[in-house]
């Protein structure tokens, strides 16, 4: 180990030395990762923050919630180093992973962050490369590891589901459109056709279920409407009776005979 590798060894001891990590502690290791620029200095400390958050949620996630810490990690997703940008999202997925629901909207709902994260993460490059989407895979199950893969992740076991679902759909044109294309309009060969035909019969599905749902909406419409003029209907009824009680016990023609006697002879 080197010696700045003990230097951060007996820093992190002394944070934790006491009931958790204190406050002003954190504030000066975010202010570090806030103000230092080169990379080879930006490693092991924010290696030694998410280390930090990962083993102590209880006393880091209340700390870096209050001291503005998802500041910190947008300012290192703009990183040209991947790997401090991966180290960043892991941050955030263990924050994340470790704070209440309310605690997450407060945090990254006011402000839109989730769209902020897709800009950050599209700053230097074009694409989403594969140790990035295995972490953002990890951030949307919460179930986030140390280690950066760069390989396929492992096939989610059972029990996971999506803990992060926001944003996964921003809007109907944006998806239909991504569906759109990957049609082809005048397919080439048998594998374009077969494509095409998928993405039509996904459309197909889709305009299916809208015409379903449009049926039962206009059905309970339907149902709510008659029921306010049968209301109605039984109110000015009753306003042309003069014992209502006489007719309780009569059928409903005969409530009907006698209701237009009533209305024609005065």
């Amino acid at each position: 180990m080197s010696i700045r590798a003990y230097i951060l060894l007996f820093l992190k001891q002394l944070i934790l030395k006491g009931n958790g990590v204190k406050e002003d502690e954190l504030q000066s290791i975010l202010n570090y990762l806030t103000t230092v620029h080169e990379d080879e200095n930006l490693h092991d400390v924010l290696q030694m923050l998410m280390s930090l958050m990962s083993e102590h949620p209880a006393s880091m996630v209340p700390a870096f919630d209050i001291k503005n810490g998802i500041r910190t990690v947008f300012k290192l997703l703009a990183s040209t180093n991947e790997v401090i940008r991966l180290q960043a999202l892991k941050l955030l997925g263990y924050f994340l992973s470790r704070s209440t629901h309310k605690r997450k909207h407060d945090v990254m709902g006011p402000h839109n962050l989730y769209m902020l994260l897709a800009d950050r993460l599209l700053l230097h490059s074009d694409h989403v490369s594969l140790s990035t989407y295995n972490v953002l895979y990890e951030i949307l199950t919460e179930h986030v590891s140390s280690q950066i893969l760069y390989q396929k992740h492992p096939e989610p076991e059972s029990h996971y589901r999506l803990e992060n679902p926001s944003m996964t759909v921003l809007q109907m044109s944006v998806w239909q459109e991504w569906l759109i294309a990957m049609a082809y309009i005048h397919p080439q060969n048998a594998e374009e056709q077969k494509l095409s035909d998928m993405v039509y019969s996904l459309f197909a599905c889709f305009f299916i279920m809208l015409s379903s749902m449009s049926m039962e909406v206009s059905f309970e419409e339907f149902k709510l409407q008659f029921s306010q003029m049968y209301e109605q209907y039984e109110q000015r009824r009753s306003d042309h009776l003069t014992d209502p009680a006489f007719y309780v016990n009569k059928s409903p023609s005969a409530q009907s005979r006698d209701w237009k006697i009533t209305t024609i002879v005065p």
